[in-house]
């Protein structure tokens, strides 16, 4: 209980640092929690046995991020994705593995963590 009180007590003044300048700082502050949710997703998923593909997760999650810091159109970001799902589903068939649930794992990791922190860094753009 004490190490989440202090937890708080340091994130809340960077929180609050990050939410007033806005801008680079809030898509920086996007992708670093989107790279630690993976960490924590694939993490999590190779405790219970899975394989999901860590590197190419995390290398899409800077090209989407890269994308985001360049202001890019709205089809560039759909694009990432569907280059994402092209080259999971490739290596995947080159590295002759075959198991389709860590293909989808890793898919879902980023696009149910990268993708979704993302849409908060498109929100400082709005303004």
């Amino acid at each position: 209980m004490l190490k989440r009180l202090i937890s708080s007590l340091v994130a809340l003044p960077i929180l609050l640092f990050v939410v007033l300048m806005g801008g680079n700082y809030i898509k920086f502050a996007a992708m670093l929690l989107s790279l630690i949710g993976l960490y924590e997703f694939y993490h999590a998923f190779r405790l219970a046995g899975y394989k999901p593909s860590a590197k190419l997760g995390y290398t899409y999650t800077f090209v989407l991020y890269g994308a985001g810091f360049l202001d890019v159109g709205p089809i560039f970001y759909i694009a990432i994705v569907f280059m994402f799902l092209y080259n999971v589903l490739i290596y995947n068939v080159l590295s002759k593995h075959e198991a389709i649930l860590d293909m989808a794992l890793t898919f879902l990791g980023f696009f149910y963590v990268a993708f979704s922190f993302f849409h908060i860094s498109l929100i400082s753009s709005c303004g």
